[in-house]
């Protein structure tokens, strides 16, 4: 019997080779057939049963890995629930069994989807690890499959327990690692565990420990002694190039992905170069055959224009990069490639902007010919993107201004004439949304048509034919089946020439309309991605009719357009902030399908993935569930502005004045019990905002550096803060009569500024010129919009007493001293019976997160940073509200 079952073992593992040589898939089922044989002439007594049941599960599994089929995932299971069962816990090898085991079970969960499963693993996993030595063989690959199990349940159920322990479980198994693959696994998983809650609970700690943990997973293949602390970022790229085992580009592109969240998250500029070091590196180490080379290629895209989007910090080559890296790609890509169209449209948008930089006709050339192809590739007509109906005759339009060829303009309108004369009239078969691709090209060529007519009227000045284009772009807004964007885009140049003539009362309509379609480009169940850049397709809608409607002699539809077109994503995530614990309480389940789904979404935007159909129908119907409910009915949903009358009342406390900067007029609206009125800023344009602001903020970057460059710094804001006076804050304090200090014995006059665009980054209550200023008249508070301030003034009073927070940083590592700080401090004392002060070493985010929600009020005494990148962002204030939302949930409910 034992030289018998000797040579049976010896077969079984001559199988297994032949199968590690040449992966045939016959040499495992010889395999199987042979140890299924040796078990059964061992027999249950035999000392070759377990070490049969051991190698059979083995086997069951490796061939599974290779056919996914759930009978072999069934059998691995079985065969390794039977080793279990026949171990001593207490044995040598009971933690990688059971490592084993949940590996089996998480195979079969993924073709059945039973919670079955799922549930055994984890509470083997659980059981095992509070009794095991964590000094025996096998613990840490049993912490990191363990999590593993826990975070694929938390996917499922949405419970934030088994959140929770994934997370200490993956930190627990990296910690423990005995060799450089369990380390790097579990570093790999605690990364997308960390990144998972953040997306939960905004947690920002959370998105740095995730990029330590990516970069971490990276180390591990390097030689021993080699950490973080001795590579950047570079160097560790370098570092691993020269190890023959690190080609690792998923986890380069799991760290860029990491990093452009935080970025997205706090906006720190070093994150972004970071990104795209690290995606570029990803994309290097992709081979061109790979199924996630277009994705990883459309990252390197995406973060490059979002660094060409700094305006105070250009850098032309990332849009030169762009476009020779879509190039590349392209001539690497199959003409059949599915990714083939989006790509077309990246370059066919880069060589646009680049043209608009450098008013190249060879860019525009070329961007013709991308978008030609693009029509080219799709097989129906309703396959084609509407926007690209009209989209190739507006470029030609471009391109014949550029070459100054007025033959070709007219030539152009004819042939946009006769295309939109020939296009069907119907609707046409409606889409998801209820828009129509028929009446979406209608809209594009109608656009297309008032554009040349419009260029055409520039160029001659005939007033028919600004006429034709005025008519022609509100037939395109009015066209209910179009898409908003399509209609925002004809709103905007109807509002060009009729702006031109002084026709305001007909620009003002075009715009507000513009206004009112704003939310419909922000469905929730979009990617969030895709909204932003709908939104930033509408940057400055809402100022722009402000200006409009103050030039058409109408101030108080100005207010209520401000308040409707600024903060649209922002009031979609305040609803959701608000609204989702009043769901937990009246539906626990629901709000946990909402929070896994909503996870779904966010995983597969990240990894430029489109949901299924029945995922986002599923997405979809949940969230209809959910407005049915009481009280939820705006969930997710941009909230409705207030009237004006509401807004009025604002004011009876001091001035609320709106500052409003367009290039088609900049004033200040000036809301006052007795209604709005407006003082002009002629001297104030978007340009010279941008000009004042990008100095400021290169100012304040200088504030630590040596003497002479400190002192060019404070001179430098000297000159913006006298800017400031004499062209925003000094003209709207003299229309209000606050020309001096108050008299002594009288109160100080309030005054609340709603300032928008660049302005916001600007300090409008510290203006002045030397002489006088606004600190010696007025006492000045801020709001992002009126209803914010509405909403804070209207927060019931908590039940305890009023309690001040004062947060103070005298000295900051790489920013010059605060003095004062500590002094502000000292004077609010005097004035505030219950107070708290953390101020330097003791002024964590971690205490401030702790203490904010038992204060009444909070003081910052410390730098602040700001940029003016994301002009968007900046405008709707949503970066600042996510960093104070993120302090304190509670804040803004």
């Amino acid at each position: 019997m034992g030289e018998a079952t000797d040579a049976l073992w010896a077969r079984i593992r001559s199988q297994e080779e032949a199968h590690r040589q040449t992966g045939d898939v016959s040499s495992l089922d010889t395999a199987i057939a042979l140890c299924r044989q040796l078990l059964a002439e061992a027999g249950e007594e035999s000392s070759w049963e377990l070490k049969g049941l051991f190698e059979l599960g083995s086997l069951y599994a490796d061939r599974f890995s290779l056919t996914d089929d759930a009978a072999d995932a069934k059998e691995a299971v079985s065969a390794r629930r039977q080793v279990i069962a026949r171990l001593d816990s207490d044995s040598s090898d009971y933690a990688l069994c059971l490592a084993d085991l949940i590996i089996s079970l998480m195979d079969l969960f993924s073709l059945t989807a039973r919670q079955a499963e799922l549930d055994e693993a984890v509470s083997l996993g659980r059981a095992a690890v509070a009794e095991l030595d964590p000094e025996c063989v096998g613990y840490d690959w049993l912490l990191g499959h363990l999590g593993n199990a826990c975070l694929s349940r938390f996917a499922r159920v949405g419970d934030t327990v088994d959140l929770e322990d994934a997370v200490a479980l993956f930190r627990k198994a990296r910690d423990a690692a005995e060799d450089e693959l369990a380390r790097e696994l579990a570093c790999c998983l605690l990364g997308e565990a960390l990144v998972t809650r953040f997306e939960i609970d905004g947690r920002g700690e959370d998105l740095t420990d995730a990029v330590t943990a990516y970069r971490q997973a990276l180390e591990a293949s390097l030689d021993d002694g080699e950490s973080a602390s001795s590579h950047g970022l570079e160097g560790l790229f370098a570092a691993l190039a020269d190890n023959t085992d690190a080609g690792r580009g998923d986890e380069v592109h799991r760290l860029a992905t990491a990093l452009l969240t935080r970025y997205n998250r706090f906006g720190h500029r070093a994150d972004l170069d970071d990104a795209i070091t690290a995606a570029r590196h990803a994309l290097g180490a992709t081979p061109p055959d790979h199924p996630e080379r277009a994705a990883r290629a459309g990252r390197c895209f995406h973060l490059l224009l979002a660094r060409a989007d700094w305006q105070d910090w250009v850098k032309p080559s990332d849009l030169d990069d762009v476009i020779t890296l879509v190039r590349h790609e392209l001539t690497c890509m199959a003409s059949g490639d599915p990714a083939r169209p989006s790509f077309l449209a990246v370059l066919r948008a880069s060589l646009l902007r680049r043209n608009a930089r450098d008013h190249d006709p060879a860019d525009l050339d070329e961007a013709i010919g991308a978008s030609c192809e693009t029509v080219e590739l799709s097989t129906t007509p309703e396959d084609i993107d509407p926007m690209f109906f009209g989209g190739i005759a507006v470029m030609a339009t471009d391109l014949a201004a550029c070459l100054d060829k007025a033959t070709d303009l007219d030539r152009t309108v004819r042939e946009l004439r006769r295309a939109l004369a020939s296009l069907p009239s119907g609707t046409g078969r409606k889409q998801r949304h209820g828009w129509s691709a028929a009446a979406g090209n209608q809209v594009r060529v109608a656009s297309s048509l008032a554009a040349a007519l419009g260029e055409r009227y520039l160029r001659t000045g005939d007033p028919e034919d600004r006429r034709q284009a005025v008519a022609l772009a509100w037939r395109a807004v009015h066209t209910e089946s179009a898409t908003p964007a399509q209609r925002v885009a004809a709103a905007r140049r109807g509002t060009r020439w009729a702006a031109t003539a002084g026709e305001w009362d007909v620009a003002a309509d075009l715009l507000a309309f513009s206004v009112s379609l704003m939310p419909r480009l922000t469905p929730y169940t979009w990617y969030r991605e895709s909204r932003v850049t709908n939104l930033l397709f509408t940057s400055g809608v809402p100022r722009d009719a402000v200006a409009a409607a103050v030039r058409a002699g109408r101030p108080g539809e100005a207010v209520r357009l401000a308040e409707q077109g600024r903060g649209v994503l922002i009031s979609q995530d305040l609803s959701i902030g608000r609204d989702l614990s009043v769901l937990r309480e009246q539906n626990p389940g629901l709000a946990a399908q909402w929070t896994r789904l909503h996870l779904q979404r966010v995983r597969a935007e990240r990894a430029l993935q489109r949901l299924s159909s029945d995922v986002y129908a599923e997405f979809t119907e949940t969230l209809d569930a959910i407005r049915a409910l009481p009280a939820l009915g705006h969930f997710a949903s941009p909230s409705e502005p207030s009237a004006l009358p509401e807004l009025l009342a604002e004011s009876e406390a001091g001035p609320v004045v709106l500052v409003n900067v367009s290039d088609y007029g900049s004033h200040a609206l000036i809301l006052a019990p007795g209604g709005v009125r407006t003082v002009e800023l002629p001297e104030v344009t978007p340009e010279t905002v941008h000009e004042q602001a990008g100095m400021l903020m290169a100012a304040g970057t200088n504030t630590g550096a040596d003497p002479d460059t400190h002192l060019l710094a404070q001179r430098v804001s000297a000159s913006v803060l006298a800017w400031l006076w004499d062209r925003v804050t000094g003209p709207v304090l003299d229309s209000l009569g606050l020309t001096d200090p108050p008299a002594p014995g009288h109160p100080w006059p309030r005054i609340w500024w709603v300032p928008t665009g660049m302005l916001a980054l600007m300090p409008l209550h510290a203006a002045g010129d030397g002489r006088q200023n606004a600190l010696d008249r007025v006492v000045s508070g801020y709001a992002p919009t009126i209803n914010a301030l509405r909403r804070a003034r209207r927060r019931p009073p908590g039940p305890r007493p009023p309690h001040l927070l004062a947060v103070t940083m005298p000295q900051t590592p790489g920013a010059s001293p605060l003095p004062g700080a500590a002094e502000e401090a000292r004077m609010l004392a005097t004035h505030v019976r219950r107070i708290e002060v953390l101020s330097g070493e003791k002024a964590t985010y971690e205490r401030v997160r702790a203490r904010l929600p038992k204060s009444t009020w909070v003081h910052f005494a410390c730098h602040t940073e700001g940029t003016t990148a994301d002009t968007f962002e900046k405008t709707c204030s949503c970066t600042t509200t996510r960093r104070i939302r993120s302090l304190s949930p509670t804040w803004g409910h």
